[in-house]
């Protein structure tokens, strides 16, 4: 199981929380804070996954995110995949969170040609809903 909160500790006053299976509010995680990765995305074989995976959206007209928030520090990792999705026919991005209406209005803003769809609910709401959207 990924555990981010094991850094906790290294950022005063706050405390590693045990991480459970049930979703964590954003404003009650401790998310360390992390450089801009623009400069490792110039390596080739980065170059190589972002080229299939552009590929691949470039044919699609659907892509589900689950969980993720598009924070401004990730902007250089998914800039040029949600390019290739508000460039492709019919190209619509579908966010699974909590907080999806807040980061669907925010890619709005950033990518007026995409059509998000979002879905306000944790994972295992939405599958027990069936993946309905």
């Amino acid at each position: 199981m990924f555990d981010p909160g094991c850094l906790a500790n290294d950022f005063a006053p706050y405390e590693r929380v045990r991480p459970r299976l049930q979703y964590l509010p954003t404003d009650s995680r401790v998310i360390a804070p992390v450089p801009n990765k623009g400069p490792l995305l110039v390596q080739r074989f980065i170059q190589a996954i972002y080229e299939g995976a552009r590929t691949v959206i470039s044919k699609s007209e659907t892509l589900v995110s689950i969980g993720y928030s598009f924070n401004n520090h990730d902007k250089a990792s998914c800039d040029s995949i949600l390019r290739v999705l508000a460039e492709s026919r019919n190209g619509r991005l579908i966010v699974v969170s909590p907080d999806a209406r807040e980061v669907s209005l925010k890619l709005e803003q950033c990518y007026p040609c995409l059509c998000v769809c979002a879905i306000s609910k944790t994972f295992k709401d939405w599958a027990a809903d069936s993946f309905y959207y």
